[in-house]
């Protein structure tokens, strides 16, 4: 095969245009189906195997829809065992509450670290539905 027979190949435009179409729709199909969480960051401790949080009453529903909390790069199940009153930070004039989850992982006392708090799962199409309309 020379030069001039590659140049002449003769391409079928609507097989081409519906293999790609076929491929676009079953990529999106995909896409609007995975699930997506809105996430919370603060830093937290360990004291007698529950982590202590601090959570801003700027998101009530943080704890209430927690699906799971990233330590690091690891994810862990968390469940909330106790929820503190409403306080003042003095210094940054915000209201927060003390949080503490339980994680079936054993973490060492006194130790600091950033949390990535995950909750309210939904899937992408129902909030595209919600931005949209």
């Amino acid at each position: 095969m020379n030069y001039l027979d590659l140049i002449n190949i003769k391409y079928s435009f609507k097989i081409s245009l519906f293999i790609l179409s076929i491929a676009f729709i079953i990529i999106l199909g995909y896409v609007l189906n995975l699930n997506i969480y809105e996430s919370y960051n603060t830093y937290g401790y360990v004291q007698d195997e529950l982590i202590n949080i601090k959570i801003s009453i700027e998101n009530p529903d943080v704890l209430t829809s927690l699906k799971y909390i990233k330590i690091g790069s690891k994810n862990y199940n968390a469940e909330v065992k106790e929820i503190g009153e409403v306080m003042l930070d003095k210094e940054n004039i915000v209201n927060y509450q003390m949080a503490k989850l339980k994680i079936d992982e054993r973490l060492n006392n006194n130790e600091v670290f950033k949390i990535g708090i995950f909750y309210n799962e939904e899937k992408v199409y129902k909030k595209l539905k919600k931005i949209l309309f």
